[in-house]
């Protein structure tokens, strides 16, 4: 009987050590990644920017002041995505013993011109011109106002 307690007493305290071990290495390659995000041509901030770890698809978008932070792992690629603007990456640094970095991250402007599209509610001008020109208006007051 007192063997098998100090087996498990055993069991536990190494289980105990390894667990410990364990959460060490993890909290120790964790980083708080904050920064913010500019617009490249007047340094204003890009607002509601997507950042997102690219190895998992976790991100948060950042404010109107273009402020964010992120929870992430050292060496994690973080993707910079906007609209009007061209996409980025930022590589998290693996060497470093920080548990913070704080980053100014700058997108160049992207923009895509497109033709003028004209939108009608009927298929051709024609067809407008002859429904238009079959409309019954009266001519009272009153049935104008209801």
């Amino acid at each position: 009987m007192k063997q098998a307690i100090v087996i498990i007493l055993g069991i536990f305290a190494f289980t105990k050590t390894s667990i410990i071990g364990q959460e060490n290495n993890f909290a120790s390659s964790v980083v708080q990644l904050s920064g913010v995000v500019v617009s490249g041509d007047s340094l204003l901030p890009a607002a509601f920017t997507s950042v997102i770890r690219s190895n998992s698809h976790v991100g948060v978008i950042t404010n109107d002041r273009g402020f964010f932070t992120l929870p992430v792992f050292k060496g994690d690629t973080i993707l910079f995505s906007n609209v009007g603007y061209g996409n980025s990456n930022y590589i998290v640094p693996t060497d470093s013993t920080k548990n913070r970095y704080s980053i100014v991250q700058v997108l160049t402007t992207d923009t895509i011109n497109i033709p003028e599209v004209e939108v009608y509610p009927w298929p051709a001008v024609h067809s407008f011109k002859n429904d238009f020109l079959a409309l019954n208006i009266s001519e009272s007051k009153t049935d104008q106002a209801i």
